[in-house]
């Protein structure tokens, strides 16, 4: 590229404009220098010689050494600055005489090239880096620049706001954030200022480490892991004594009873008592990843098996946790564990109807409809909620609210040995549904759940998930919920420019720290207050980046405002 082209006449333009446009003043000196590329050291004196002696010499040393890319940018500058002026035409010329040599030399250097190959790569390259790329790189920097200054602040404030959050919107449609809102959620979870007492409608029988061990001293024998035959006979027939009103088993017994002990067949087929199995894990697609486990065969051959055996499976999220309870789903043809009903919903469900007016809380589950006990509506979670973004939502799932309590256990817990030594009222098992499941922790398969209260085991996880149900059926307690997508954007939205609207108010930067913070602390006061009182999840960590996002945007906006001006 080069500068033959520039008249005279241009040069005494350039002059005249630099200094009329004030960006030669010895203040704007340096930036100006360092925004050309040119190095200010270059000038001895930069901040005490003449405005029109700094443009001389500053023009002059872009001539003499050809710099014509810091001309160019120099131009642009300037037109930036008389934008709107009678200078603006004879800027213009300048910039295309400049702007023009660069397809000059394109042709200068085509011609010398040895092929015609060559000269095509070379145009191509040289084309797309130097024509197109610098063009586009001006003219965005243009627009950027009559942005800055143009326009109110909150005007500003506002476009800002909306980028963001669109951005945002998109991020978190492909679960960019996903990890971090769960995280976010278990710890408003725990933080809630609530203190729930225990469910005296539940007991759970805990079977222990210590369990296991006192059945090996008395040397029983069985196919049972953590509750041989014999245990589960004596603590049956222990249990019936105080007339339960159901006996829930989270046991595996995919084997037949023990033939010598004759009652425990008759015991596992009352009406009241309720046993679990496991549907088989699938992909997409459909294929079989993990194998099921039946239930009893004693329960298999009764005619009410739907009313004895229900689905063990928990939903858990992509770290691992049980986040949501899957109340219901469609049964798999070809699978042994035939049951639409889980284990929690079918206790929860038998037992509600043995209330005095049972016809008040009928369950109802029909395809593409939100499963109904009663009046009451469990609204299932989508492929989209809150913090879940496209989630596998099949089969009737809805968000587990755990029961929040003062001792840290959702009921009364008795271990096995306990109950064979009477340690425990009578009153405490009557009319009450008596869960069974495994504590073990070395001497049996463990069953352990990470969940927002950190790791229950599975009978556990039942017991909040039936506690739920009645909870919601009988006292009115509220299930968790969540804003629509559209009042979600919203949301974002109104914080993002929340951010942008302080900015604008406040201009010294420690009290726009201080209120960003204090801003921050109000939001997840909200999100926390919400939770505790309203059983209402609002996304806290979108809310807060784009806040964080715009405000900061908007400081270094006016920054740049300043510098430019």
């Amino acid at each position: 590229m080069s500068l033959e082209d520039l008249d005279d006449s241009d040069i005494k333009t350039l002059r005249e404009l630099l200094e009329l446009s004030r960006r030669a003043d010895p203040d704007r000196r340096r930036a100006l220098c360092i925004e050309i590329d040119i190095d200010p050291a270059e000038f001895s004196a930069i901040g005490t010689i003449s405005t029109h002696d700094f443009v001389v010499e500053l023009i002059d040393l872009l001539q003499k050494r050809k710099l014509e890319t810091a001309i160019y940018k120099l131009s642009q500058e300037l037109q930036l600055t008389f934008q709107g002026s009678k200078y603006v035409s004879r800027l213009d010329a300048i910039v295309r005489k400049i702007n023009n040599e660069h397809y000059v030399k394109l042709d200068n250097v085509i011609t010398s090239t040895s092929s015609p190959i060559e000269s095509l790569n070379f145009l191509n390259t040289e084309i797309s880096i130097q024509g197109n790329y610098l063009h586009i790189f001006f003219k965005v920097r243009e627009l950027f620049l009559r942005f800055l200054k143009s326009g109110s602040s909150i005007r500003k404030a506002f476009i800002i706001s909306l980028i963001v959050t669109s951005g945002l919107v998109g991020v978190r449609f492909f679960a960019v954030l996903e990890w971090l809102e769960l995280k976010t959620f278990d710890h408003l979870m725990q933080a809630r200022l609530l203190e729930e007492k225990e469910d005296n409608r539940l007991v759970i029988v805990a079977i222990a480490d210590r369990d296991i061990l006192e059945q090996d001293k008395r040397r029983e024998k069985g196919y049972g892991n953590s509750l041989r035959d014999p245990s589960l006979n004596k603590l049956l027939a222990i249990l019936e004594q105080h007339k339960p009103r159901l006996i829930g088993l989270d046991l595996y017994r995919a084997f037949r009873a023990d033939s010598a002990i004759p009652d425990l067949v008759n015991r596992l087929q009352q009406k009241n008592i309720v046993t679990v199995c496991k549907v088989p894990a699938t992909d997409e697609e459909g294929n079989t990843i993990a194998p099921g486990v039946p239930p009893a065969p004693e329960i298999v051959s009764l005619e009410n098996v739907r009313e004895k055996v229900g689905f063990s499976d928990f939903v858990t999220d992509t770290d691992g946790h049980v986040r949501r309870h899957l109340m219901a789903q469609d049964i798999i043809p070809g699978t042994e564990c035939r049951t639409k009903e889980s284990f929690s919903l079918l206790l929860a469900r038998r037992y509600l109807e043995q209330e005095q007016d049972n016809k008040k809380y009928k369950a109802i589950i029909r395809e593409g409809e939100n499963p109904r006990i009663g009046n009451f509506t469990f609204p299932v979670v989508q492929s989209f909620t809150s913090g879940y973004q496209g989630i596998d939502s099949s089969g009737y799932q809805v968000l587990l609210n755990y029961r929040a309590t003062i001792s840290g256990k959702i009921a009364k817990v008795l271990t096995l040995e306990d109950v064979f030594n009477n340690k425990f009222d009578g009153e405490e098992i009557n009319d009450k549904i008596v869960l069974v499941g495994s504590y073990a922790y070395q001497e049996g398969p463990r069953d352990e759940w990470s969940t927002p209260y950190g790791t229950m085991n599975g009978v556990t996880v039942h017991a909040h998930m039936v506690s739920q149900i009645l909870s919601t059926v009988l006292d009115g307690r509220s299930l968790l919920r969540v804003w629509s997508q559209g009042i979600e954007i919203i949301w974002i939205g109104v914080w993002s420019f929340f951010g942008g609207f302080l900015v604008c108010y406040w201009r010294s930067l420690k009290t726009i720290g201080l209120v960003i913070t204090a801003s921050i602390l109000v939001l997840y006061i909200i999100c926390l207050m919400s939770l505790t009182f309203a059983s209402l999840w609002i996304p806290f960590i979108p809310a807060g980046i784009a806040f964080t996002i715009t405000s900061s945007g908007l400081i270094f906006i006016r920054y740049l405002s300043r510098k430019h001006t």
